[in-house]
């Protein structure tokens, strides 16, 4: 939370009014030295539209930050999607290559021996799609990640 002290000084002398300013400074606020009610007024309506702006400003940042969340959270639920229907794609064909050779086998146009060679290139395969298909998660999701922040930081 940023807390600023706002002082009004009201006929204060000159060494009240440096202590007050120096009050304000400290507080990260501001000195208004006022001579009547209508400079009073005049200086509780300035600190008040500042206020406000202020409020405004923060709850534009705020809704801002949850959008951009919302977003990141909704790219990474996609890249997960993905990554899951490329993992299905990938045990599906490892389905289709064990069904060919059980075919293969039974038509005895391959024997025992290369239907094992052939799974385990099958298996070799397999793996690879994974290690792709997570190294493409994982490049994707540092992007949705680096996007995020470089977002959030634009707004500073």
């Amino acid at each position: 939370m940023n807390a600023q002290v706002n002082i009004i000084g009201f006929d204060v002398d000159d060494k009240g009014q440096e202590q007050l300013k120096a009050a304000a400074e400290a507080g990260k606020g501001q000195y208004f030295t006022v001579g009547n009610k209508v400079e009073l007024e005049k200086s509780l309506q300035e600190l008040l539209d500042n206020a406000v702006q202020q409020i405004e400003e923060n709850f534009t940042k705020a809704s801002n930050g949850i959008e951009i969340n919302y977003k990141s959270v909704e790219l990474q639920q996609q890249v997960d999607d993905l990554g899951r229907t490329f993992d299905e794609l990938s045990s599906e064909e490892r389905t289709i290559f064990n069904k060919a050779i059980l075919s293969l086998q039974n038509q005895e146009k391959i024997d025992r021996d290369k239907a094992m060679e052939i799974e385990d290139l099958a298996d070799e395969r397999l793996q690879a799609l994974e290690a792709f298909a997570e190294e493409l998660e994982n490049e994707a999701r540092e992007k949705v990640k680096n996007k995020r922040e470089s977002l959030f930081k634009a707004m500073e």
